[in-house]
Order: C-alpha cells, then structure tokens, then sequence
C-alpha cells in the first residue's frame, strides 16, 4: 500500500516547483512579465449555445463585445546584456571628415556601455557589388558605361551583398571581422576602420564605394547572413544596435524602389524574434547642415528615411554636424542598461481612449502613448518600476 504524501511535504515540493518557475522567468528577458487577469461585466451573449461574457459598446460605428484585460509588468533591468552592433558606413570621400570625427567620439560611446559583453562589426552603406564597371560590348575603353542598373542586377555566384569590413589598425588590413573587448587596441582599431588608413579602397571587403547609398538595404542583407551563418549564436537573445552614418539617404536617386524601415523591421522581426533592433542614425537633418555637408559633397541630402528606421525602433537620429556626438549617445545607455521605453501588450485594444496606465509600488508616473500593441512612454522608466495596463479586447 503506498503511503501517502504528507501535507508538509507537498508543500516543499509545491515551494520546489515555484522556485524553479520564477527562475525560469527571470532568466528570460529584461522585462519580467508579472500577471494577466481578466474581468468582465455580468451581460451575457449567446453563440452556438456557448455563453460568453463580455460589454456591448460601439467601436467604429459597429457594436462588438469586449472585455477588460490587465496586465502587470515588472521592470526588472539586466546589467552586463550582451549585444551586437553593426556599424553601417558611407564611406565615399564626402565622408572622410565626418568618420574621423565619430571615431574620435568613440570613447565617449564607449562611456555609455556599462558592460564588457559587447561585439562589433562594419560594412558600407553601399550594396551592390563593384566588380564589373562597364556594360558587355563596350566600343570605347576610356567610356565608363557602368550603369546603377548594372550594378543592382548583379547575380554573380559570390555575392558581397551585406558582407562585413576587415579590421583596419595603423594602415595594414586585419585579418578579422569582429571586434570586441579582447580585441588589441580596441579603440584604436575601431577608429582607423572608420578611416580606412590603408587607402587600398577597392579591395576592401565589400570593395569600392558606389553611386548609390543604400545602407537600409545593407542592412537587411547582414542580416540575412547572419541567420544564415548563426554568426549571433553565442548570445542567442542578445539586442543588435545598428549605427547609420551617412550624409544622404537611402538610395536617394530612385526611392520609389527603397528599402523601407518597415521592410526592415519585417524582415528583423521573421529573421531574430527572440531580439530587439534599435536603430542609431548620423544623417542631415536641418537647412543649415545641409548647406555646409553641399560645400564638399553636391550630392548630401536629408537622412529622412534612414532616420524612420531609429523612430520606430526606439533608437535615436543625431544630426551628422554635431560638434560632439557624445552628449546625444545618452539614449544608448539607456538601451544597454535595459531601461525600458515600451511594452507590448498580448492583444491590441479595441477601445484606445479607455485604456488605463497604473504606475504602482512607488514607480512614478511618464507620460505614455498607445501605438497598435505597444505601450510607449515618453521618458525610460528605471529597473525595478512597476506598471499595471488595464484595456479592452474583442470577444470572438
């Protein structure tokens, strides 16, 4: 006969068995998701013999039922988060300025990652490949006949689309791709890729700069090759940060075919869903910046849809004259300290100006916004803040 478990028993194992689960969540992410509960009015509505409960309320001229969802999240903020940039570069001769400066702004990037668990890699805001200049039966050697649509129907067997930049220090290539903490002069190295001292442009990795700057596409293409090669695989969940610079837009000639930020973000989210994108910009943004960037580079434009993609992923778009980027990379520590600016909601609300925010446990309060399903608010809220969203769904 088996003997039966005792009271004081189920309850270790019970208090076992919780222990473990809390774990398991706060091993997960920085944002320690904490209740879901569900209320609703008595009024019934009857389908197919099933009773539902739910309100009756008008929503865009059509009466639905809906009920009131809440759910609490915990801020719980994660020191020591690994992540990976991407530095996408214009790397045309317009540029060689405006790179040398953002190099010699490294330390204060630097300034703003609390962590040594970070990994970097570079490539060019130019995305097709260099390797044929001219069109077949070209009559005149001295023509250049090359044309962009050459250039973005290439479909050579070894495509340079989204490939990364070697290593540079003190004008000789290295033979890496990724630089890191452990990496020998890290600083110095990361300042002379952005400034290519070994002048042998043309054989860089992925080759000479083009006619047409399109780094939202780039960027899509290294990420597609990331998932391909499992280059992220050691930190499965890790953030990726993409940094921008460049003093035009993405394929500013012909935007009707462009890469969207929407695109990008599609693209990200199918590719890495476990991670979040936050997208940095250094682009023109104001009359003024434009004038002086025109003086030495003709064709400088307006970083308008490059910036689209740091809007919708939270990240940040600094003007490319800034005297000093420094002061601007603050949001970045933001990021790396797993401050949060957003949640997203299980479900999306049907009734938007309903939709309640309950800043508890001594969390103080920030303005916010609601963008489809996500919870945006105006100012980073701090580890350890706690917040209830109360809103209402669709019973189907």
């Amino acid at each position: 006969m088996t003997k039966p478990v005792s009271k004081k028993v189920g309850q270790m194992r019970f208090s076992f068995f919780l222990f473990i689960f809390i774990l398991f969540l706060s091993c997960r992410s920085p944002l320690d998701f904490v209740g879901d509960e569900e209320e609703a009015s008595p009024s019934r509505s009857s389908s197919g013999g099933q009773e539902t409960s739910c309100l009756k309320k008008m929503v865009e001229g059509r009466e639905l039922c809906v009920k009131e969802v809440k759910e609490t999240f915990h801020i719980k903020g994660v020191e020591n988060k690994p992540v990976y940039f991407l530095f996408i570069l214009d790397v045309s001769s317009s540029m060689t300025d405006d790179l040398a400066r953002f190099g010699q702004a490294f330390e204060d990037l630097m300034s703003q990652i609390h962590n040594s668990n970070w990994v970097m890699f570079f490539t060019t805001a130019d995305h097709g490949d260099h390797i044929s200049w001219s069109l077949p039966g070209n009559s005149s050697p001295d023509e250049d006949t090359f044309t962009q649509q050459k250039w973005e129907d290439y479909k050579g067997k070894e495509p340079h689309f989204g490939r990364l930049m070697d290593l540079e220090h003190k004008g000789k290539r290295l033979n890496q791709q990724q630089l890191d903490v452990n990496t020998p002069n890290y600083i110095e190295v990361f300042k002379d890729t952005l400034t290519r001292g070994s002048g042998d442009s043309c054989n860089l990795a992925p080759y000479c700069q083009g006619d047409m700057e399109q780094p939202l596409r780039v960027l899509n293409s290294c990420l597609e090759r990331w998932a391909q090669a499992e280059t992220l695989s050691k930190h499965p969940e890790a953030d990726i940060i993409s940094f921008i610079v460049t003093d035009e837009d993405e394929r500013k000639e012909d935007q009707k075919q462009a890469t969207t930020a929407r695109e990008v973000m599609d693209n990200f989210e199918k590719l890495f869903p476990k991670r979040s994108l936050y997208s940095f910009s250094l682009v023109i943004q104001d009359e003024e910046c434009l004038r002086l960037q025109k003086k030495h580079a003709a064709g400088s434009v307006y970083g308008t849809k490059v910036s689209e993609l740091a809007e919708i992923t939270h990240g940040d778009s600094i003007s490319i004259c800034e005297e000093n980027y420094g002061p601007r990379l603050e949001k970045l520590s933001h990021i790396l300290r797993s401050l949060i600016e957003s949640v997203e909601l299980k479900k999306e609300p049907v009734l938007v100006g309903e939709t309640k925010v309950k800043f508890i446990d001594g969390t103080d309060e920030v303005k916010w916004e609601l963008r489809g399903k996500k919870l945006v608010f105006k100012k980073a809220l701090e580890p350890g803040s706690k917040i209830q969203v109360s809103y209402f769904v669709e019973v189907k």
